[in-house]
């Protein structure tokens, strides 16, 4: 991901991404703290489901590594990422700390590894609106995959912020090793992978609006998007608009580059105007 034009923060040492999730969930860990709140349980159970059910499936793309650990770095750089964003609403970190360490359980029922579904979690103790966006972050293959990105952002923005850091996770150098890409999944990670990233953060950072414009006509349209991710064809492939936009230009398109040499983001806009879905 080193050329997606946003702040980046692979340079940030895995161990320190280790202690900012691990400060934040001893926090609510601790024996001695009593009567947090739903959000805060859901959120310790999230983490001992997602153990249970990840630590023993072989990660696709890192053999070395089990799923559960791509499922604890989404939700590490969800803490990282967000929650300086929502500390004023702890409740709403933690739900989105325990989606993002179950964002790819309901994947496990499409490879035939397990049958999860919101009934199933729900008759766990989770809300229906805890189940609801682990529904939201399953990807339909019948469903193009931009298409599925424009989805979670015009559905639900909390699954957005999940989504955000799962396509950085994806980016990372461990979980791109394997020597024996495909050219599909070579085109995911130079350009698909990148480009909805950069789209989901000009969702998040309110510049705009996923209900009037998709990735292929925002990452083709908008002059200040790296020249790589211009790949109509690719684009095109992952997408239900076959629109030819080379060479065009909207002028209403915003540029999503706001502190290229910062390594934290800025305040997303959007996170104030758009409320989660309940």
């Amino acid at each position: 991901m080193f050329y997606v034009p946003i702040p980046k923060r692979e340079s940030v040492p895995v161990k320190r991404l280790t202690e900012v999730f691990d400060e934040y969930r001893g926090v609510y860990t601790d024996t001695e703290t009593a009567g947090h709140s739903e959000a805060i349980q859901q959120m310790l159970n999230a983490i001992q489901l997602s153990e249970r059910v990840f630590s023993q499936i072989p990660d696709k793309n890192d053999p070395a590594r089990t799923l559960y650990a791509h499922q604890l770095s989404v939700a590490r750089r969800m803490v990282l990422a967000f929650g300086d964003i929502l500390t004023d609403d702890q409740d709403r970190l933690a739900t989105n700390v325990g989606v993002a360490i179950l964002h790819d359980l309901f994947e496990l029922d499409r490879r035939g590894q397990s049958q999860w579904n919101e009934g199933r979690l729900k008759d766990l103790g989770f809300t229906p609106a805890f189940a609801r966006k682990i529904a939201i972050m399953r990807h339909d293959k019948n469903v193009p995959y931009l298409d599925y990105i424009q989805n979670i952002c015009k559905t639900d923005i909390d699954c957005a912020m999940t989504k955000y850091v799962d396509l950085e996770d994806n980016q990372s150098p461990y979980r791109g090793a394997r020597q024996n890409f495909t050219q599909q999944q070579m085109d995911k990670q130079a350009v698909i992978y990148p480009a909805s990233q950069v789209y989901v953060w000009a969702v998040l950072s309110g510049e705009i609006n996923p209900h009037e414009i998709n990735v292929p006509q925002f990452i083709m349209q908008n002059p200040f998007v790296d020249a790589r991710l211009k790949k109509q064809d690719i684009l095109a492939s992952y997408s239900s608009d076959k629109t030819d936009y080379e060479g065009r230009r909207a002028p209403a398109v915003m540029s999503i580059i706001r502190n290229v040499g910062s390594v934290f983001m800025p305040k997303p806009l959007a996170l104030t105007s758009l409320t989660p879905c309940s």
